[in-house]
């Protein structure tokens, strides 16, 4: 089999890393989340490129909760990128409320993203999540967003 030889042309060719990441929001007021958005409760998370440009794909996110109130069954997230919540990456999206085997008062919703997400902004982007409940309350204990992160 010949070996493959480049030989003309002007693109440039840059290495790129690309790796699942775990990053964990930081929770502001995430207590007696109730059925409509607020701005005093959310979530947020910085991502910390190494080069000027990310390509950031949501992959997964996990929101774990507890005491919950007249018996929520779904918890509606937004995932924007500013602090308003008006600039969405991830429209609102509902999750259904797992209720805990052995404690009822411990819920989970997952959810499955996979959006494609490009910043580049220098040094880092930051997503914020705001959550509602379709009924009741929940406390929000906290939520991690699983991405592929593919610098460049």
């Amino acid at each position: 089999m010949p070996e493959f030889t480049y030989t003309s042309g002007t693109r440039k060719f840059t290495r790129t890393r690309n790796s699942l990441n775990k990053s964990s929001f930081t929770l502001t007021n995430a207590t007696s989340v109730g059925a409509s958005f607020s701005l005093s409760k959310y979530g947020s998370v910085q991502f910390k490129a190494v080069s000027g440009s990310a390509y950031i794909k949501p992959e997964m996110l996990i929101v774990q909760c507890s005491n919950t109130g007249s018996t929520p069954t779904s918890l509606v997230v937004r995932i924007t990128k500013d602090s308003a919540g008006d600039e969405c990456i991830v429209p609102d999206t509902s999750g259904a409320l797992s209720v805990g085997l052995t404690n009822d008062q411990n819920v989970t919703a997952v959810y499955q993203i996979g959006l494609p997400y490009v910043d580049k902004t220098t040094p880092a982007a930051s997503f914020y999540l705001f959550f509602k409940t379709d009924t009741g309350t929940v406390d929000v204990d906290y939520a991690d967003l699983y991405t592929t992160v593919e610098t460049f």
